[in-house]
């Protein structure tokens, strides 16, 4: 998008700012955030980022070169005096001889080839040198190659030379040694390996924000929402006016359908933190959609005409195509589907391989209730756009309810199978909302042991999901387990008894299941309720509830069995 906008210096920003989460790409996000020394945002960021690295002694030249432009601040100030305090220490009285003494003074200079070049020749002369080791396993902490400075460090440990600076300079190096480990596999997406190294850099410096950074980030990608916020938890605590930091718990919590606790990090926000969010798409829409789950109208609108005045100009015509999705997803938020669609379809005029454009298309047609265009617009994908596409669980997901709506359920049960696959290859458990809907297709599929055991196991750890419960007595009525069945019901949480009772379907299926077990005088109550309900509509019920009716009438003994 930085590339796309280049008079847009908000998105190469946010490029920089994106980069000095990580350690390996710190140092090109510090370049492009220098580019805007007269941006607050950009010049904040930057400051972040040289915080995070003031623990390491090799960012003592970045924090120098701060300083000198940034004066007043004191706390920089004191970073880089402690910095170059530790790199002092590291090197002062090591040095027995002339040219170790010129060597150290190059390296204390910065003038790491001159360095280099120096001790080099001093290990040549003498491999066993430990105080040479040293030197070299300083030198390539400042060059960011940490595991050379291990092996040196090592090597003058062995060589006899364990003074205090190198056991620190080992300790530092490692950790962010085993950062970089971290990093690598979690850009592999070797997710479990990730996680124990970015674990055992915490159990090296337990409130480093780098690596708790790291693997809040891997949670989120693993969909393992509640560890995400816990890790963000920790991170407010330690850098409580980061707004990515804010916005990360936020949207862990309204991943995990917390609504309650992702509103109440809202409530929580520092000023300048709210500021910053309230120009932030996905914070704006994600708030949006939990207002809307609340049923609070009003207020979603009010977020989602905040998301919707941020700079989008003449209706998306002339925008770049990255900020046309951008918007077309805000648009879709505010439920505006067919504008939406307008503007996917634009994209795709311009790139028919755009898998983000194909994907919002065929959501726009499927909210518009229009599967079958939907699957239309599936049917035209260009065949690696569409395997691209199928990468997506939550794509996935969506085609298997659109397949589902066409009553073609074995390609929709397969896609939602696939869907369930991916997430746990990538270290996380298929979403509950997806878990419900497999459960539904295996019922409506009469694979009824399949189906039951599903929901058995949602309600293992979800007792409050009354559509689980409603789904699991279905599939107990499905296969005549009606005594079972009436357990299971006894068993149901009050205040989930309460709004399965409000549901028409489910008040009927219990006056099958007492009428089946004998009870009619239960039966006749229920289905009373039902009447009720549809006499309240002013429609007809259904004639299989009529049948049913009349067959409880006639069991009673009551002559409106007849009419």
């Amino acid at each position: 998008m930085a590339d796309r906008n280049p008079g847009d210096s908000r998105y190469s920003i946010e490029l920089g700012k994106m980069l000095t989460y990580d350690q390996r790409t710190r140092a090109e996000g510090l370049r492009i955030l220098r580019q805007y020394p007269k941006d607050s945002s950009a010049e904040e960021a930057l400051r972040q980022a040289l915080v995070w690295d003031a623990a390491n002694p090799a960012s003592a030249e970045e924090l120098r070169s701060y300083v000198k432009e940034h004066p007043q601040d004191t706390q920089m100030s004191h970073f880089l005096q402690s910095d170059e305090y530790k790199l002092a220490q590291m090197n002062s009285g090591i040095a027995r001889t002339a040219p170790e003494r010129d060597a150290f003074a190059a390296l204390n200079a910065h003038h790491l080839d001159e360095a280099e070049q120096r001790f080099t020749i001093l290990l040549a002369q003498d491999p066993n040198n430990g105080r040479v080791a040293a030197g070299m396993g300083f030198l390539r902490m400042q060059q960011q190659n940490f595991g050379g400075a291990i092996s040196y460090l090592t090597q003058a440990e062995q060589d006899g030379y364990k003074a205090r600076p190198v056991v620190t300079a080992l300790e530092t190096s490692r950790f962010w040694y085993t950062m970089g480990e971290a990093t690598q596999a979690f850009n592999q997406n070797q997710l479990n390996l990730a996680a124990a190294k970015y674990h055992a850099a915490l159990a090296m410096r337990p409130r480093s924000p780098e690596a708790l950074i790291g693997l809040a980030g891997l949670y989120t990608r693993a969909q393992q929402y509640p560890a995400a916020a816990q890790a963000y938890e920790q991170l407010v605590r330690i850098e409580p006016s980061h707004a990515e930091v804010w916005r990360g718990l936020f949207l862990a919590y309204a991943q995990n359908n917390q609504n309650e606790k992702a509103l109440a990090v809202s409530a929580r926000f520092p000023g300048a933190v709210r500021t910053e969010l309230s120009h932030d798409p996905e914070y704006l829409r994600t708030l949006a959609g939990i207002y809307q789950a609340q049923n609070r109208n009003a207020d979603a609108e009010r977020v989602l005409a905040e998301a919707l005045a941020l700079p989008f100009p003449d209706n998306g015509g002339t925008l770049k195509e990255d900020t046309k999705l951008e918007y077309a997803s805000i648009l879709m938020a505010a439920k505006r589907y067919p504008q939406a669609a307008e503007l996917y379809v634009q994209v795709l005029v311009g790139d028919m391989n755009n898998v983000s454009a194909w994907m919002g298309l065929v959501g726009a047609h499927h909210q518009m209730g229009q599967d079958t265009q939907a699957i239309a617009d599936v049917q035209k994908m260009p065949a690696a756009t569409y395997e691209a596409a199928l990468g997506d669980p939550g794509f996935l997901s969506m085609l298997g309810a659109i397949y589902q709506q066409a009553n073609q359920l074995e390609v929709a049960q397969g896609l939602l199978e696939r869907s369930a696959r991916l997430q746990v290859a990538a270290g996380g458990q298929p979403s509950i909302a997806l878990q419900l809907q497999l459960a539904g297709i295996y019922l409506a599929r009469n694979d009824t042991d399949r189906a039951y055991s599903l929901y058995r196991r949602i309600l293992a750890a979800h007792p409050e999901r009354a559509d689980a419960w409603n789904g699991l007595i279905s599939a107990l009525l499905a296969t005549n387990r009606n005594a079972q069945a009436l357990q299971e019901i006894a068993q149901v949480p009050p205040a989930v008894r309460k709004e399965l009772e409000s549901d028409i379907n489910f008040v009927q299926s219990e006056a099958s299941l007492y009428a089946a077990n004998g009870d009619t005088a239960r039966a006749m109550q229920y289905m009373n309720r039902v009447e009720e309900h549809y006499a309240a509509l002013k429609t007809e019920p259904p004639a299989n509830i009529e049948v049913q009716h009349a067959w409880l009438l006639f069991n009673t003994q009551n002559d409106r069995c007849f009419m």
